[in-house]
């Protein structure tokens, strides 16, 4: 739990920092693992325990489904458990629109039997076509406005408007909570000592889990 143990923050780009707490989220831990199991499956192999940190998994890049995609926000993950796994992200925008693009194929894996309908896209997720024939700014005319009109009114997505200043508190609060320590623990030691109470902790750790669910 030493500030020693943690990378240092200093200099982190806007994609780094969104990066750092998405690896700690269960979205992005949870698309992950699916994926490499999914690719155990294909080999026929036995899932072993603690598979995400077995170190022949740990450099993994994984290609993910459209509708995770358009989930986590990239368009295939490195291992999340990996410190260094945001060296191994793939930042380009045409990489991330290619993953996110539904084909024929697609659909007829799912008429088949042979794909899930959920993994080409959710419930909660809107599929619309686009035709690179026809003029393009038409039909981005007004996209924005028309994705938010489907939005709940409790999402919102604007992190950086929150105190930036404690965001490395909370990546810390977040990895001690993973690594076992109590709350009292994680009050003494990282939320002001004597002066902090339990609940000061779970009021950072729930504070630290609204921005994760933002980026």
């Amino acid at each position: 739990m030493s500030a020693d143990d943690c990378p240092n923050p200093l200099g982190w780009c806007e994609s780094r920092w969104r990066w750092e707490f998405l690896r700690r989220s269960p979205k992005v831990r949870s698309a992950f693992s699916l994926a490499l199991c999914k690719r155990y499956q294909s080999k026929k192999m036995e899932i072993p325990n603690g598979y995400m940190a077995l170190e022949e998994n740990l450099e993994l890049v994984l290609a993910i489904s459209p509708q995770e995609a358009a989930r986590v926000g990239y368009a295939a993950l490195p291992n999340p458990v990996n410190p260094d796994s945001f060296n191994l992200l793939d930042h380009q925008t045409l990489s991330f629109h290619e993953a996110r693009r539904i084909t024929l194929w697609d659909l007829e894996l799912v008429a088949a039997g042979a794909n899930e309908a959920l993994d080409v896209f959710s419930v909660n997720q809107l599929p619309i076509i686009f035709d690179p024939s026809a003029p393009i700014a038409p039909q981005l005319e007004g996209l924005a406005e028309y994705l938010l009109s489907f939005r709940h009114p409790s999402v919102r997505d604007d992190p950086r408007k929150q105190r930036g200043d404690l965001w490395f508190s909370y990546l810390r609060i977040l990895d001690a909570r993973e690594a076992g320590y109590t709350y009292a623990q994680c009050a003494e030691r990282l939320c002001g000592g004597t002066t902090a109470s339990d609940q000061t902790a779970r009021d950072r750790v729930r504070a630290a889990q609204r921005l994760q669910d933002r980026m």
